[in-house]
């Protein structure tokens, strides 16, 4: 049960809100094969999704990866695959629509903030997301990436609400050290890419969407 009342839900996107593993192991993949360098399993990206495209592709360069020189050029590629591929593999996890129309009743504003390409974002979330009101902040953009406070602390001031009836949900570590630093609830989500272990820090685990909305509709 909620202590308090929840004005404002802050979502991270990917992993939280659309299932886009498949499309960025893709994307990253492609550039990494045409590169001459392994291509990594969906496990890889499961597990390294959360940083930013710049960092997973670092991650995923070979050990020796200090010694390739054309780096910024292989990232140049992975941020044009990535527009071109951009929405055809991702998909809206189940349930979602039904929480984000409960907030939108009950008129609890939404945000989302990710480590997700700024203008990337905000493409995704007109695709998937144009029938609500979301402010949507990306990296490479005003703001230093999650866990940085910065974007979420700008949407609560924004919408002049208190920081105990906000909460940031993400299914990631970094979404949780974000909520921490914010000094702000947070919910943690195991249906996408982070497991028990990874949000042990959360205020609440969440298995279920259902389980998120009734939290929500608790309040």
């Amino acid at each position: 049960m909620n202590k308090n009342k929840i004005s404002l839900v802050i979502f991270d996107l990917d992993g939280t809100l659309i299932d886009s593993t498949s499309e960025i192991g893709f994307v990253v993949n492609s550039a990494l094969k045409k590169n001459g360098f392994p291509e990594r399993s969906k496990e890889f990206y499961i597990k390294n999704i959360g940083s930013g495209i710049a960092d997973l592709l670092q991650k995923s360069l070979p050990d020796a990866n200090a010694n390739i020189k054309n780096i910024k050029e292989i990232l140049l590629e992975v941020k044009k695959l990535y527009s071109i591929h951009l929405n055809k593999k991702s998909k809206v996890f189940d349930g979602v629509y039904e929480i984000l129309d409960f907030l939108k009743k009950k008129n609890i504003r939404i945000a989302i903030v990710t480590n997700k390409i700024h203008k990337l974002a905000l493409r995704c979330v007109e695709n998937f997301f144009n029938d609500y009101d979301i402010i949507t902040i990306g990296t490479e953009h005003k703001f230093d990436r999650k866990p940085s406070p910065n974007a979420t602390l700008e949407i609560i001031n924004l919408y002049r609400i208190k920081p105990e009836a906000s909460i940031f949900i993400g299914d990631s570590h970094i979404d949780i050290k974000t909520a921490k630093n914010a000094n702000i609830k947070s919910g943690g989500v195991l249906w996408g890419n982070g497991d028990k272990e990874e949000l042990r820090k959360a205020d609440v685990l969440f298995t279920k969407t259902k389980e998120l909305l009734n939290y929500l509709s608790a309040g």
